[in-house]
């Protein structure tokens, strides 16, 4: 009898320990995406950008090698870096520019954010109100199917005046 009782109660601390998992943690892959949004795109335009944090609690580093939607042709992995040019006489500018893969160590957390990392989506389909379906596929992680809501994002007016 007291086997039955250490067995059951074994499995309930089981459960409430994995219910105590981030939301989206998946024990297969072990990559949980938190803070997911897709900025709205611009009216008339069908290019935009996904944000995002991927946290690895694996024991394995994990290689993103691509990403994929059902609402957009194509996804790609970019970031902005700073370039010189000759026409700006040397100066640094900031670019933004494709990677093919980005490496989330294990054990540790990535954010994707405007400004620096992000998947931009090209020919994005219309979205309305719902969420837009991102994977991303990983060398040694599986893959990774999370949902993004659409966010209407306002750049602040640097030159607005305080009263």
């Amino acid at each position: 009898m007291k086997k039955v009782i250490f067995g059951f109660g074994f499995a309930l601390i089981s459960l409430w320990m994995l219910s105590k998992l981030p939301v989206g943690y998946n024990t297969k892959n072990q990559l949980v995406v938190d803070n997911a949004y897709v900025r709205a795109p611009i009216p008339g335009k069908d290019t935009t950008a996904a944000f995002f944090t991927i946290a690895n609690y694996s024991e394995k580093n994990c290689t993103l090698l691509s990403a994929q939607s059902p609402d957009a042709q194509r996804v790609e992995f970019h970031t902005h870096k700073q370039v010189k040019t000759l026409l700006r006489a040397l100066q640094d500018m900031v670019g933004m520019r494709q990677i093919d893969s980005v490496e989330v160590p294990a054990g540790a957390a990535l954010s994707f954010l405007p400004g620096g990392l992000h998947l931009m989506l090209f020919d994005v389909q219309h979205l309305g109100d719902r969420d837009m379906q991102i994977s991303i596929v990983t060398d040694q992680c599986g893959t990774l199917t999370f949902s993004a809501p659409i966010k209407q994002v306002v750049a602040e007016h640097k030159g607005a005046m305080h009263h």
